[in-house]
C-alpha cells in the first residue's frame, strides 16, 4: 500500500486506494484498467478529482489586472523570473487521459494546484479570483514553444486529498443517516414499552391517563404515534440502503447526459464565438498587419469573459469551458485566412490590436 505515504498518486495507486474502500480494480486486467480510467475521468468531470503534473524549474510570474472592458493588462513592474516547484493542473486532461498521450509543456500560463514556498512568491489570487475592474491576479508562465518539454502520461498524478475528501463526505453522510435511524428506533422502542406498560397497569381506563403533558393521552394516539415512527423508520431504512448502494457502486455515477450535453453546447458556443470574433478582426484588418498570433492573443480575455458568464460566474466551471492558447490557435482558428508568417519580436513589441484598429478604421457617421 505505497499510496499511504504519498500525497499525489499514480493511476495504479488510485486503483489500490479505491480497492481499500471496497472496490475491485486490477490494472493488470485490461477491462479493469479501462474501468479505472473511466472512473477517474468521471470524478474529474464532477470536479471531485484533479489531474496534475509536477514542475520544478524557472517560471515567469506576472501580475495582471482587469481593465475597464474586462480585458487584461500586464503590470510591467511586477514581473519576476523565479525558480518554482509544485503541482499544476493538466490542460486538456480528459483528452490526455483517454488517449494516454503525452503532455507537451508549451510556452503558456498554467494554474497551480499546490505551489511550494508560496508565501515567498508574489502570488495575488491565493484564495479568491474576481473578474472585476482593477482586480489583480497572477499568471505563472513556463515552457518553450520552440523546444517543448514533455510529461509522460504515466507521470500524471492525482491528489490523495481529493479522494480523502470524497470518501470522508460519503462516510459522514452515511453516519448521519445511521445516527438518525438509531434515534428513531430508540423512540419507537420507548413507545412500544410505554404502550405495554399502560396496558398492564390500566392507566388509560376511565379516561384518566397518567402520562406526561406532551405524550399521547389515549391508546389510539399511541397507535398513531407508533405508526408514524414506523413510517419514519422505513423511510430512513430506505435512505440507508440507498447510501450503502451508492458506496458499493463506483464513486462517480451521477453524471447525467443532460449536464454533459449542456457542457458541450456551451463549449461549442465558445468555439463559434472565437471563430466569429477572429473573422471580424480579419475583415477589419484591411492593411493586413495582423497575424494569427495577434488575433489569438486578443481573443483570449474575451473568451474567458464569455465563459465566466456562461458558467453563472463560477470561475471553476468557467475554467472548464475555456481552451488553452494552443487549442485556440490550432483548432478554433483553423482554416481562417490569416496573414502568413510567424510574429517577430519587433511585431510583438509594436502591435497593439486596439490601437491598430483605432488608427486604421475609417471614421463613419
Amino acid at each position: 500500500m505505497s499510496f499511504l505515504f504519498k500525497d499525489f498518486l499514480s493511476l495504479e495507486d488510485v486503483g489500490e486506494y479505491l480497492n481499500q474502500h471496497g472496490y475491485s480494480y486490477d490494472p493488470e486486467i485490461e477491462e479493469d484498467y479501462y474501468r479505472l480510467k473511466a472512473t477517474v475521468l468521471d470524478l474529474y468531470n464532477e470536479k471531485k478529482l484533479s489531474i496534475v503534473f509536477y514542475y520544478d524549474d524557472f517560471a515567469s510570474i506576472k501580475t495582471l489586472r482587469f481593465c475597464e472592458n474586462l480585458g487584461v493588462e500586464e503590470i510591467k513592474d511586477e514581473e519576476f523570473e523565479l525558480y518554482i516547484s509544485g503541482y499544476f493542473h493538466v490542460p486538456e486532461a480528459p483528452s490526455i487521459l483517454k488517449t494516454e498521450g503525452n503532455l507537451a509543456i508549451l510556452e503558456s500560463s498554467y494554474r497551480y494546484y499546490l505551489l511550494h514556498d508560496i508565501d515567498q512568491l508574489p502570488i495575488y489570487d491565493r484564495e479568491e479570483y474576481k473578474v472585476e475592474v482593477g482586480h489583480k491576479f497572477t499568471s505563472i508562465e513556463f515552457g518553450d514553444s520552440l523546444a517543448t518539454s514533455v510529461i509522460d502520461f504515466y507521470d500524471l498524478r492525482f491528489p490523495k486529498a481529493d479522494l480523502d475528501k470524497l470518501f470522508n463526505d460519503k462516510n459522514s453522510e452515511l453516519k448521519s443517516i445511521k445516527d438518525e435511524l438509531a434515534d428513531v428506533k430508540a423512540q419507537n422502542a420507548k413507545l412500544i414499552a410505554d404502550k405495554e406498560e399502560n396496558k398492564a397497569t390500566g392507566s388509560f381506563m376511565m379516561g384518566t391517563p397518567t402520562v406526561a403533558h406532551d405524550e399521547p393521552k389515549t391508546i389510539e394516539q399511541f397507535r398513531e404515534a407508533l405508526a408514524a415512527a414506523n413510517a419514519k423508520v422505513g423511510e430512513l431504512d430506505s435512505q440507508l440502503k440507498q447510501a450503502i448502494a451508492t458506496l458499493a457502486d463506483k464513486p462517480a455515477n451521477s453524471v447525467t447526459h443532460s449536464n454533459t450535453d449542456m457542457q458541450n453546447v456551451k463549449k461549442a458556443a465558445i468555439r463559434q464565438f472565437n471563430r466569429s470574433l477572429a473573422t471580424v478582426l480579419i475583415e477589419l484588418d484591411y492593411k493586413e498587419k495582423l497575424r494569427k498570433g495577434d488575433i489569438a492573443n486578443y481573443i483570449v480575455p474575451h473568451m474567458k469573459q464569455l465563459a465566466f458568464a456562461l458558467a453563472d460566474e463560477d470561475m471553476n466551471k468557467a475554467n472548464n469551458l475555456t481552451v488553452t492558447y494552443s487549442t485556440l490557435y490550432d483548432t478554433h482558428l483553423q482554416d481562417l485566412n490569416f496573414k502568413q508568417g510567424r510574429q517577430s519580436n519587433a511585431d510583438k513589441n509594436k502591435i497593439n490590436i486596439d490601437l491598430l484598429f483605432k488608427k486604421q478604421l475609417p471614421v463613419t457617421e
